[in-house]
């Protein structure tokens, strides 16, 4: 079952950055913006806790990273600051959704 889970959640990732790329392409405006990346980090976040799964997330990271830094992308997105605001509510999100 866990398996399934996990390739649900990879499906997600995958749909999710399909979605942002859209929208970039769309609106840029909108993707610049923090909240955007915020949201993303918690999801690719959140997704490493519970698949536990740390090597697929670094490469969703770095992907996501290097296709951003091509096109257009904000200095928030490299910003220790916001990795930590983002894991901090991805775990706040992971207890709250297993308790």
């Amino acid at each position: 079952m866990a398996e399934a889970d996990d390739a649900w959640i990879e499906i997600l990732l995958r749909l999710l950055g399909t979605t942002l790329g859209f929208i970039q392409l769309l609106q840029p405006s909108i993707i610049s913006n923090l909240a955007s990346h915020f949201i993303f980090k918690s999801f690719i976040l959140a997704a490493a806790i519970q698949t536990q799964d740390f090597w697929s997330v670094v490469h969703a990271i770095t992907g996501e990273v290097c296709y951003n830094s091509t096109i257009h992308v904000g200095s928030d997105w490299f910003s220790p600051l916001s990795w930590s605001v983002a894991l901090a509510a991805a775990v706040v999100s992971e207890v709250a959704w297993t308790a």
